[in-house]
């Protein structure tokens, strides 16, 4: 399903790019500007929009090519001087194309065509200018936002509740530096959990990131031993998958935090017994149908009965549903990049899951859907506030 993704994107990002580079540059010859101004913008959209995707195919083929340990793409110039520019233009680029299809849409019957012909250079320069100066300022205002969410779930009694603080997608790199890791540990401490789990994906790739991530692991702290599940991620670390999750685990297990792969533990609080499930599931590994209902039966013995897991889709709510009190996911960041589509915001995680961010009732199940702490793939977000989720759960 992540190449159909990826194909659909670089076929919107080629096709897409080159209405939005014509429809621009138009519009400029309209208003008169010089053809040195319009030869000018031409190509500096089009470095923007295809330099960096020709450089990365080039960097991940040599790579394949020549047997290297990783792609290094955690560097410095690549993401300030060519990733921070080409995402901001594509996301412009996504929010500016509904609008530009409409002007062609309204101007198909004959009668229109003369005055939509008219409009349309003021309705591309103006939704352009907007976009150009909107997007950008919107990214600043979400930068370094830290959202703290709190639900109670569970019968509502006068006892205590089991405290349980949930996050994930902490993908450290030089987009997300340490200080931000341990911002989100901060927040978590302060809230003096019984119990804190991991959704995954601590580092983004590559090994410089995994010393860092073990550090902000050791500060979280809980009554119980801090517990992780394997993200997507935490499998690119090298190329070689094995000794990605082998390097993970043991800088982890160093800071005193278990990385589980389909496995269960049980806790006790105030006379009850709290079964979680650690359920791996995410692009690179999917734990079957056999795994699940194993996983699953094997906590029905328990009062509270909960699965942790990196990722939460149809197929795996199926096989949930009314089975488990709580299910705590992540993957999604909330959409990370969340374009306008005419006139709101829109989650792009809905594209490939309904379970994008906060909370979800599944019949007497509750999914919790954390929006992650660090970046993937674009080195910011956009109209998504990174978040730690803190469940009191009523037991």
């Amino acid at each position: 399903m992540w190449f159909v993704f990826l194909g659909l994107a670089l076929v919107i990002l080629v096709v897409g790019g080159i209405y939005f580079v014509r429809r621009v540059c138009n519009t400029l010859q309209y208003f008169g500007a010089p053809e040195v101004i319009v030869t000018s913008v031409r190509w500096s959209l089009r470095w923007l929009l295809f330099a960096f995707p020709l450089l990365l195919i080039g960097i991940i083929a040599f790579t394949l090519l020549t047997g290297g340990k990783d792609f290094g793409l955690d560097n410095e110039w690549l993401m300030w001087g060519m990733a921070v520019p080409f995402f901001v233009t594509l996301v412009v680029l996504l929010q500016s194309l509904p609008f530009f299809l409409l002007t062609d849409l309204v101007s198909v019957p004959q009668k229109w065509r003369k005055r939509v012909d008219r409009a349309r250079p003021m309705v591309v320069g103006l939704v352009t200018a907007f976009f150009f100066i909107y997007t950008p300022a919107r990214i600043l205002a979400d930068k370094g936002t830290l959202e703290v969410r709190h639900y109670s779930v569970g019968k509502k009694t006068q006892e205590r509740p089991l405290k349980i603080a949930f996050l994930a997608d902490l993908q450290l790199d030089n987009a997300v530096p340490e200080s931000r890791g341990m911002e989100a540990a901060l927040a978590v401490n302060k809230e003096k959990p019984d119990l804190v789990f991991v959704g995954g994906d601590w580092v983004n790739s590559g090994s410089r990131y995994v010393d860092a991530s073990a550090r902000v692991a050791g500060k979280l702290k809980g009554v119980e031993q801090t517990v992780s599940v394997f993200g997507d991620h935490d499998n690119f670390i090298f190329l070689d998958r094995e000794r990605s999750r082998k390097l993970i685990s043991e800088a982890l297990a160093k800071n005193n935090v278990a990385m589980l792969d389909n496995q269960v533990r049980f806790y006790k609080h105030q006379g009850k017994s709290v079964g979680v499930v650690f359920l791996t599931y995410n692009y690179i590994e999917k734990a079957t149908d056999a795994q699940v209902n194993s996983l699953v039966e094997s906590v029905m013995s328990a009062d509270y009965k909960i699965v942790v897991t990196h990722q939460m889709n149809d197929w795996l709510a199926a096989r949930l549903k009314n089975r488990v009190n709580l299910v705590l996911s992540a993957h999604t960041h909330g959409g990370q990049v969340n374009p306008v589509v005419f006139f709101k915001h829109f989650q792009l995680a809905r594209i490939e899951t309904r379970y994008v961010s906060g909370g979800y009732d599944l019949g007497s199940t509750k999914v919790i859907v954390t929006s992650g702490v660090g970046f993937s793939t674009a080195p910011f977000r956009y109209a998504s506030p990174a978040t730690v989720e803190i469940v009191d759960v009523s037991l």
